[in-house]
């Protein structure tokens, strides 16, 4: 029944938001290029340095006006004049559809008006289904990956945004099919993401889509992924937040938050005193970082991502590095520099996390609150 309501709402959206699929100017694939999900016509969608836009549509309790007005018109433009040419905006199905299946007009709304000010401004979009009901990337267990019902549910989501947002150009807004998704095998991934690139790319061929790696979107499983190669269109996307210590150091949801050591980087991120000085369960908890880390060391994690997706002619972006706020500032400005010198020396797009909240550069009113971040991205 709510698959039929969402195939419902696809419909209505079309009627009643913009016109035909094709009206802004695509004349569509050629078959054979809709069947294999391959487009050969390129989008504009050039980027380089962008922000998460968290903690509003997604990982969030606000309704109403409370999210109306968390984020406004005022921080997009503070975002374009420091350098930023783009935004990930991470959505949940909780906010962005009822639990009848039917679109959440507010939410809708509030994504439209953006992807207006995004658009005046000259920032691109990337609209990212980040948790649905049937896949968190912190759960153990997703029935996504089992009941096909819960697929076919998923691709009609997927129908219905791509009906709402059709009339935006392609040079401005890009979807992500799935953040973080965590797969029990590869394959299960790699053709459910099959199916959407090749259902979407019917009334829109040209729509810039981007794939994470299974496994939380980790570098190491770009190889992985099964996508059709020298797709102009296609982006193949990773994470990257190693060595975890250090960016997530005493965060408040992990074993890290009770360890209490210096953190050095470049170099031996523990020093051997310091960790002989631990109980033997802290030693257990951070033994995999007792070890030395540095700009090549981080190329070394990404470079098997890398090499892929130049094997397969396509894009390749980081939707989301950063450092937790109680990392030592030394060292996360060590890292941060870092990063970027790695994204920047090999043309990576690079998607900072986050704006604002638990590792970002801006306090709640969009004022900045870490200008050593801020000026390392930017600068």
């Amino acid at each position: 029944m709510i698959c039929l309501i969402l195939l419902t709402v696809m419909t209505l959206a079309g009627c009643n938001h913009l016109a035909d699929p094709l009206s802004d100017g695509e004349t569509g694939a050629a078959p054979e290029a809709v069947a294999s999900g391959v487009t050969t016509r390129a989008a504009n969608f050039s980027f380089r340095l962008g922000v998460n836009i968290s903690n509003w549509l997604s990982q969030s309790t606000l309704t109403g006006s409370a999210r109306e007005y968390a984020f406004q018109q005022y921080e997009i433009s503070n975002l374009a004049s420091w350098g930023f040419d783009h935004i990930r905006i991470p959505v949940d199905e909780e906010h962005l559809f009822l639990e009848s299946g039917a679109i959440n007009r507010e939410v809708a709304d509030l994504l439209h008006r953006t992807l207006g000010w995004c658009e005046a401004a000259g920032i691109k979009v990337i609209l990212d289904l980040h948790i649905i009901r049937s896949h968190n990337f912190d759960h153990a267990v997703n029935t996504l990956w089992y009941d096909s019902w819960e697929q076919d549910y998923y691709m009609n989501m997927w129908h219905a945004i791509s009906a709402e947002f059709r009339g935006y150009s392609n040079d401005l807004l890009a979807y992500e099919l799935l953040n973080e998704p965590v797969a029990p095998e590869d394959a299960m991934w790699n053709t459910l993401s099959a199916r959407v690139i090749r259902e979407l790319r019917v009334h829109k061929p040209e729509r810039v889509l981007i794939v994470g790696a299974n496994m939380w979107n980790g570098a190491y499983k770009i190889p992985a992924l099964t996508v059709p190669a020298g797709d102009p269109n296609l982006i193949l996307s990773f994470h990257f937040y190693e060595p975890y210590l250090l960016t997530h150091y005493k965060a408040e949801w992990n074993d890290f938050q009770y360890i209490d050591v210096n953190l050095n980087y470049p170099g031996q991120l523990i020093s051997d005193q310091e960790f002989y000085a631990l109980p033997q369960w802290q030693q257990d908890v951070v033994g995999g970082y007792f070890t030395y880390y540095d700009k090549y060391v981080l190329l070394g994690q990404m470079q098997a991502a890398i090499d892929h997706a130049n094997a397969l002619g396509v894009r390749l972006h980081c939707g989301e590095f950063g450092c937790y706020r109680l990392t030592y500032s030394q060292v996360k400005y060590n890292w941060v520099y870092d990063m970027v010198s790695l994204f920047r020396e090999r043309n990576i797009p690079h998607t900072y996390w986050e704006y604002k909240a638990g590792f970002g550069f801006c306090n709640a009113d969009g004022s900045v609150a870490d200008y050593g971040v801020l000026d390392l991205l930017t600068k």
